[in-house]
């Protein structure tokens, strides 16, 4: 009898019938390596509940040379088992770029792309430092990054784009370093320093010394030009074109300083003057609302220049000859005070006087409303009557009167000599010309004041007020001041 031999199906590729399908067993445990070796399609791997399709692992993907196609993704399906409801997971096997959320569409240049946000969960403190890169991280619900070797912990906040507009809608941009180092933030054109806000690099010593500000302007090469601006932590004090306040001033200025014209005045205000221009001449505006201008002062004396605070005029503008008050009237002799002064004498000009004068002789003072603002009752008495003069051309006398000071403005001054008058021995007063039967006292057209009489021939002691209205043109006029 004869036998054959055939060889295993490996050699011969001879195969047997199919045998029936087998099962993988719940909980299955492999050893060695499982692998799906799919050659058409894309392998992968089907996880199901009850039948239903849940998640699918597959290599998908044409293969097309330089490590193309074929990558890795992982999908989620909906209920039905059928519908994919998401793809969690993609990674290209080309780069081994990974994406969260999202299908084949990484982003160039990195690693991780993630669709929509990204959470990242609090944890106790900082981490562990490393060496080979940055970590990021949440505190305390704030993102966090820290540099490699932990050299700086930084918070993440919204950052500013390079090349485009920003918006800060915060309350404070700080830039924090030590004291001694100059910090500046500024401005450039095409790469060139323009313009620098910056705190200077002096040291701060204490007594709120150093780290002083700095406007800086840069040179067309970028380099440094002048400091245009500069302030003092310390005191406060601001200098322009330079860093060294005068003295103790709040601000200076090194150079000209220029007032462009104002339309008009600049409303009153009280605790302060301004300094402004109006049609090319500077003036000062004081909190009482008189307005000054800034002028040239002229080459003839002035009141000061006399040891006097105001006067009815230069005393060369009265004639040479002296005359009397009479005794049944109160003179009236306007001044202008054109800034605050003390004041505590009313002076004349007397061409002669020996002394007389009786009681009811009184002076005083009132401001334009009719305020009585100082005076002395007791002119004929003691150290509070006016100097004798005998000299030629006779001198100044004067009266001691309520020391005050008073504010810029119109002033009445307002007196009465009582005398003896036959024979005469009241004061010789200095007078302006008074030919005429009734002279002019009354100027301008606002109607001022600035000589009159007023009825007193009854009048013991200085008006406690005075009543404008009553005060007569036509009177002679006599020169008077304040000191």
């Amino acid at each position: 009898m004869g036998f054959s031999v055939i060889p295993p199906p490996e050699v011969s590729g001879l195969t047997g019938p199919q045998g029936p399908a087998g099962t993988v067993p719940s909980d299955p445990v492999f050893s060695g390596s499982a692998g799906i070796n799919g050659t058409t399609g894309d392998p992968n791997l089907t996880l199901k509940k009850n039948g239903a399709t849940r998640w699918k692992i597959r290599s998908a993907g044409t293969e097309s040379g330089s490590n193309n196609g074929s990558d890795l993704w992982v999908e989620a399906f909906a209920d039905d088992g059928t519908t994919k409801a998401s793809t969690p997971l993609w990674i290209s096997r080309t780069l081994g770029q990974v994406v969260v959320g999202a299908a084949d569409s990484s982003q160039t240049g990195v690693k991780l792309s993630v669709a929509d946000g990204i959470g990242v969960r609090n944890q106790a403190g900082d981490p562990a430092t490393s060496s080979i890169g940055a970590q990021l991280y949440a505190k305390a619900g704030k993102l966090w990054a820290q540099t490699a070797n932990g050299a700086e912990k930084f918070q993440i906040v919204e950052a500013l784009p390079k090349n485009g507009n920003a918006q800060l809608n915060g309350q404070y941009l700080w830039l924090d370093t030590a004291a001694g180092l100059y910090r500046a933030f500024g401005y450039r054109t095409a790469g060139v320093d323009r313009w620098l806000f910056q705190v200077d690099d002096l040291a701060e010593t204490g007594s709120n010394l150093g780290s002083n500000f700095r406007l800086s302007a840069r040179n067309d090469d970028g380099s440094f030009n002048k400091t245009v601006i500069y302030a003092r932590r310390d005191s406060g004090q601001i200098a322009f074109n330079s860093t060294a306040p005068h003295g103790s001033a709040v601000v200076t200025v090194n150079g000209t300083f220029a007032l462009k014209d104002s339309t008009g005045d600049p409303a009153t205000t009280a605790g302060g003057a301004f300094l402004y221009s109006k049609g090319g001449v500077a003036h000062v505006k004081q909190p009482d609302g008189l307005v000054v201008p800034i002028r040239h002062r002229p080459s003839e004396f002035l009141p000061e220049d006399l040891g006097l605070a105001a006067w009815t005029s230069d005393p060369m503008d009265c004639v040479s000859t002296g005359g009397y008050t009479g005794t049944t009237n109160a003179r009236v002799a306007a001044v202008y005070l054109r800034e605050p002064k003390t004041v505590s004498k009313i002076v004349w000009h007397f061409t002669g006087y020996a002394g007389g004068l009786l009681p009811g002789s009184w002076a005083a003072v009132y401001d334009a409303a009719g305020t009585r603002v100082a005076f002395n009752d007791s002119i004929h008495t003691g150290t509070n009557e006016p100097a004798e003069q005998y000299g030629l051309g006779g001198g100044a006398s004067y009266v001691p009167i309520t020391s005050t000071t008073l504010p810029a403005g119109l002033y009445f001054i307002v007196w009465r000599f009582n005398y003896t008058t036959s024979p005469v021995d009241g004061p010789m007063c200095l007078q302006y010309e008074n030919n005429a039967g009734a002279p002019p006292g009354t100027f301008g057209l606002n109607g001022t004041i600035r000589f009159g009489v007023i009825s007193a021939a009854s009048q013991a002691t200085s008006f406690t007020s005075l009543t404008v209205a009553n005060i007569q043109n036509g009177a002679n006029r006599f020169w008077a001041a304040l000191a």
